[in-house]
């Protein structure tokens, strides 16, 4: 869903590019992935007619990516397995396009990083400063996305445990 949402949003720019990314994020490994840029600024980068003219798009633009941001948030939230109890379950979607600056985490911050995130090479995000004099993540630029062409046989199937599935007999 979040690469079409991707193709939509950038359109009739081609940036929905691939990474290839190195993750290990709570006991499940990860490396095909493409950018999904934040739709907002990259029409503010490239300043194009339905940036400057069509409001409406914006706005539609901004909650699908919204949708596939927010999958960020729920990473944390996905249930554990109950075979193998050392991972979680393999349905993560999207991940930040950077990693922290693992120098500027408090403890508590770092420990948690640290033991969610085995492996991680992303880039490192970087701050600048906007014109109100704020420190601006690098990170508002834009995530990364599970390649759905490259993990066709990555994911799990989920069901809750609220879900009952009868067979075929």
């Amino acid at each position: 869903m979040c690469h079409s949402y991707c193709i939509t949003d950038n359109f009739p720019d081609s940036v929905c590019d691939k990474r290839d990314y190195a993750i290990e994020y709570n006991g499940n490994k990860y490396s095909k992935f493409f950018y999904y840029p934040n739709p907002i600024e990259h029409f503010k980068i490239i300043k194009t007619e339905t940036a400057k003219n069509s409001f409406d798009d914006l706005v539609i633009t901004k909650k699908d990516y919204g949708y596939c941001k927010d999958q960020i948030k729920r990473n944390a939230q996905f249930d554990w397995s109950k075979i193998e109890i050392d991972r979680q379950w393999k349905v993560h979607s999207c991940f930040e396009s950077c990693k922290p600056d693992v120098s500027k985490l408090d403890a508590a911050a770092l420990a948690t990083y640290k033991k969610a995130f085995k492996i991680d090479n992303r880039p490192v995000c970087e701050e600048t400063n906007t014109k109100g004099g704020k420190l601006d993540v690098n990170k508002n630029n834009g995530i990364i996305c599970l390649d759905p062409f490259e993990n066709v046989d990555n994911c799990e199937i989920y069901q809750p445990v609220t879900q009952i599935c009868y067979d075929d007999d």
